[in-house]
């Protein structure tokens, strides 16, 4: 009986934590390589050949962004546009930096990272907030500690009822489930 329950908690917190790592790897996968992204998505707009000079867009962002401090500036390279980081009282009281991507040709904004208007990497944005707290705050961030907890449940219910042929069932040499007259999954323990 008291296996049973084991196996009736392990296989409930199996299936809970499969989703949440399913849900995790996704988006943690696609987060991996926001930056390829980026430079996919810009390099559209770069059809190389002449470029602004780095001094006309420093203007450019002056003019749109008259009280923004500008932190740095990076040069087309492989990201297809110039990217400056920048502190503007607009977005987050200046507290926080915004990253807005100009074209190499004609210096016109092609995009923002941050700020009221994310236009640049909207779907990222949402990906990386889904991925840190499901878009709940703190109390997501509260549901993916939970869910840590019910993974290491199933992990610790998982050894105990595989505990004495466990390398076994790790590399999938036995069988870990029979049925038996009563159509009921028993662990095989030999």
């Amino acid at each position: 009986m008291k296996r049973n329950f084991i196996f009736y908690i392990h296989s409930i917190t199996g299936l809970v934590s499969g989703i949440f790592i399913l849900l995790m790897s996704l988006s943690g996968a696609v987060l991996v390589f926001h930056e390829d992204v980026d430079s996919a998505r810009l390099s559209f707009f770069d059809p190389g050949g002449y470029r602004i000079p780095v001094d006309s867009i420093y203007r450019v962002i002056q003019k749109t962004y008259p009280q923004a401090q500008i932190s740095n500036c990076e040069l087309p390279g492989n990201k297809g546009a110039f990217s400056f980081f920048i502190y503007d009282p607009s977005y987050k009281n200046g507290e926080k930096v915004m990253e807005v991507f100009l074209h190499t040709q004609t210096g016109a904004i092609i995009g923002k990272r941050g700020g009221s208007d994310d236009t640049q990497n909207n779907f990222m944005s949402w990906l990386s907030k889904f991925h840190n707290s499901f878009h709940l705050g703190k109390t997501g961030e509260w549901l993916l500690g939970l869910f840590a907890l019910v993974f290491l449940l199933c992990i610790i219910t998982g050894l105990i009822l595989f505990r004495k042929n466990l390398p076994a069932v790790l590399l999938f040499r036995k069988a870990a489930y029979k049925r038996d007259n009563r159509d009921r999954r028993v662990c095989i323990v030999v």
